[in-house]
């Protein structure tokens, strides 16, 4: 059972991880591939309204958290 757990975990690491990947992209698409991927006008507006916050006090906690929130909006946004 511990062994389907783990693996259960890593599969939904992997695919937090690769939604954020994927958000990430989209959002800074014109600087990395010199066009704007489909949803970047919406990823620039939630880069607008999610505001960066010191939550922890961890310069890299704080922005993995940040990033995180507005891929969450993002995604939020694009299925309503």
């Amino acid at each position: 059972m511990t062994r389907i757990m783990q693996n259960a975990a890593m599969i939904i690491v992997a695919l937090v991880f690769s939604a954020l990947v994927n958000y990430e992209t989209v959002a800074k698409s014109p600087e990395l591939l010199g066009a704007p991927l489909p949803g970047w006008r919406l990823a620039r507006r939630v880069d607008r309204v999610v505001d960066y916050r010191h939550a922890t006090g961890v310069i890299a906690v704080d922005r993995l958290l940040h990033e995180s929130l507005e891929a969450v909006e993002f995604y939020r946004r694009l299925v309503s």
